[in-house]
């Protein structure tokens, strides 16, 4: 036996065992569906289901059989051996001929329900509710249908749309924030010559964010005794992976008692960011 899902005024329960539908609220006007059907029907053009909904039919009872089969309990009829049978089976004729006519009336009942001819229409006009239109009660599941559809699709947008709210700000903060992750340092074990001059300096650049770094510019500053800068000399490193270092070798100088760097300029594609310390200063 299949299972129903049952529609009362646009809200949707089930499934359903066919004995359970009048306690979950069946009634005429209800729209119908399980598997096996192409949409949605009313309740009244599906066979098993309209039975429930027909009003009882009241059997009528014979009157009680007189005690007394004589002359006083039926009119005289002939005296022919037929005659006298039919007068004494009277009751059980009458009462056979009206349960033939209910069980007549009944087989032309359910004849009527489920449609005697499709290209005629039903037999008999009952004061049942018409079931709604086919086309109607497609149209209400199409409309159904469109409205999940588009309650999803909106559900979707707006997940979408506060996804890329999210991972805007992010790049916003990392933007804000990038030069906290990447630095320049003057790695220790350069020689001081003489007087003065610098020999076997390296510098160590780190990339610690998450981008790759492009045209990235380190400032070496070759400091006197006195503290002023003698010279500036720059490296430069075409590109460096996210997480990644790299050192790079200082050129020698003929003065300078120290060293120092910084970062000069650099970009970060993935982020849209480009820095210049010379722009930074300016602002």
């Amino acid at each position: 036996m299949p299972h129903y899902y049952l529609s009362n005024d646009g809200q949707t329960a089930g499934p359903f065992s066919i004995n359970d539908l009048l306690t979950q609220g069946l009634r005429p006007s209800s729209l119908l569906w399980h598997e096996g059907l192409t949409s949605w029907q009313p309740a009244t053009t599906i066979p098993e289901v309209a039975a429930l909904l027909a009003p009882p039919i009241a059997i009528p009872v014979p009157p009680p059989l007189p005690t007394d089969l004589g002359s006083s309990a039926f009119p005289s009829v002939s005296s022919s051996p037929a005659s006298e049978l039919f007068a004494r089976n009277r009751a059980a004729w009458i009462t056979g001929a009206l349960v033939g006519v209910l069980l007549l009336v009944v087989g032309l009942a359910k004849l009527s329900a489920n449609g005697a001819d499709d290209s005629t229409g039903s037999w008999f006009s009952f004061s049942d509710p018409k079931p709604a239109p086919l086309d109607r009660v497609d149209s209400a599941g199409i409309a159904l249908e469109q409205a999940r559809q588009e309650l999803k699709e909106a559900e979707e947008c707006a997940e979408e749309r506060a996804e890329q709210q999210r991972r805007e700000a992010r790049r916003r903060w990392h933007r804000e924030h990038f030069m906290e992750y990447v630095q320049a340092d003057v790695l220790p074990g350069y020689r001081v010559v003489g007087f003065g001059g610098i020999a076997d300096g390296h510098v160590q650049f780190l990339n610690k964010s998450g981008y790759r770094v492009r045209d990235a510019v380190i400032a070496v500053q070759y400091i006197k005794s006195n503290g002023g800068v003698y010279k500036t000399e720059y490296l430069t490193l075409d590109e460096i992976g996210a997480h990644e270092s790299r050192v790079l070798e200082i050129p020698e100088s003929g003065r300078g008692t120290s060293l120092f760097c910084f970062v000069q300029s650099l970009q970060a594609p993935g982020l849209s960011f480009h820095y210049n310390a010379d722009q930074v200063d300016a602002e």
